[in-house]
């Protein structure tokens, strides 16, 4: 057991090499967030690998890294998979014709749910982030998506699943909306309607 919980380190250095280097698969990232949660006891070790996942993630929304276009919309794709929104259909067309979808829970959304919710807002709040994502992917070496549409498609994503997140209900979710959306609690002024 010693030997496995000192292997999950350098796996989520391996991770997060292939996340900003190598075309991943759906099926690769599934297996490996299952497969963890299945070996080992502790939470924080089932959690592991996928909060580096995660923090790739976050990390490329944030502009902190550079992650190739199909490996920014398959993570994003992953997180509403697992948030229980709709598998995009650019991963769908991985699987072959025999191969039926199940839907299996990474708890990918437990990861990204308590520390960086606040920075989702931000990525979403942010008018200058389909500039900065066009002039990222314009001034990058490799063959990606077109750097007009990919700024939207994340937004949209991205904000599929905070929606996905506060219809949860919890209170405590509650909480956080009404902590970083308050003007959501606010009737708009007459001046405002028009």
């Amino acid at each position: 057991m010693a030997v496995l919980m000192t292997i999950l380190e350098p796996f989520s250095k391996i991770i997060s090499y292939a996340i900003q280097n190598l075309r991943l698969t759906h099926k690769t990232l599934v297996e490996i967030c299952n497969l963890s949660g299945r070996a080992f006891t502790k939470e924080r070790d089932k959690l592991y690998l996928g909060r580096q996942i995660v923090f790739d993630l976050v990390q490329a929304l944030k502009f902190k890294i550079n992650v190739p276009d199909v490996n920014l919309l398959l993570l994003v794709g992953f997180l509403l998979q697992d948030a229980g929104g709709i598998l995009p259909p650019c991963i769908s067309g991985e699987m072959s014709m025999g191969e039926s979808y199940v839907h299996i829970n990474c708890n990918i959304t437990d990861c990204m749910r308590q520390p960086y919710l606040n920075d989702i807002l931000e990525f979403l709040a942010d008018f200058h982030t389909l500039s900065k994502i066009k002039n990222l992917k314009a001034s990058g070496t490799g063959p990606g998506l077109c750097e007009d549409t990919i700024g939207g498609v994340l937004k949209g994503a991205i904000a599929q699943y905070l929606a996905l997140e506060m219809s949860r209900g919890n209170s405590k979710d509650s909480r956080t909306v009404s902590k970083y959306l308050p003007w959501l609690n606010n009737a708009p002024s007459s001046l405002q309607q028009g």
